[in-house]
């Protein structure tokens, strides 16, 4: 039986998983942004420039950006396998599943595939900043040094 309280948790669900695509999308914009816009010594507002466009890219033509230039290797097929279900959450699901939410199989075989989605999605981001934070520190960047910062940064945040 569909429950207000087990709709609730669909939402949730699938809110989890639009928010948890959105990081991995921006971690995989600004991995492909560094690697084919940014030039060594560019201005900050510049680059910030630059990675405002990009953020405005679909997330398919951020990963065909990458695939042509040959960066992220088999993260790239990953990221692919990740957009066919974001692309299905997003602009199928509803069609496909609302009638039959009532049915306790097809809802929770619904909701199994977004917690799905969400995981992997929350892999490949991890898998992108694993290879972005090493592509940096081949850069000479110190990876450790912007971590720090960033964590003191949110903390201030989140302490404010």
């Amino acid at each position: 039986m569909l429950t207000p309280a087990l709709l609730n948790n669909i939402y949730a669900a699938i809110g989890a998983a639009v928010w948890h695509m959105q990081f991995m999308e921006d971690v995989l914009v600004t991995c492909v942004t560094m690697r084919t816009k940014l030039t060594r010594g560019m201005a900050l507002r510049d680059a910030h420039q630059i990675l405002a466009q990009e953020r405005r890219k679909t997330l398919g033509a951020m990963l065909r950006d990458a695939e042509q230039a040959g960066i992220l290797g088999s993260v790239v097929g990953e990221a692919f396998e990740v957009l066919k279900e974001r692309n299905w959450l997003i602009h199928r699901s509803m069609h496909e599943v609302n009638d039959h939410l009532y049915d306790d199989s097809v809802r929770d075989a619904f909701i199994e595939r977004v917690r799905t989605l969400t995981d992997r999605s929350i892999e490949l981001k991890s898998l992108l900043y694993q290879d972005t934070s090493a592509w940096c520190r081949a850069q000479g960047i110190d990876i450790d040094k912007l971590e720090a910062e960033a964590l003191e940064q949110f903390r201030r945040i989140r302490d404010a």
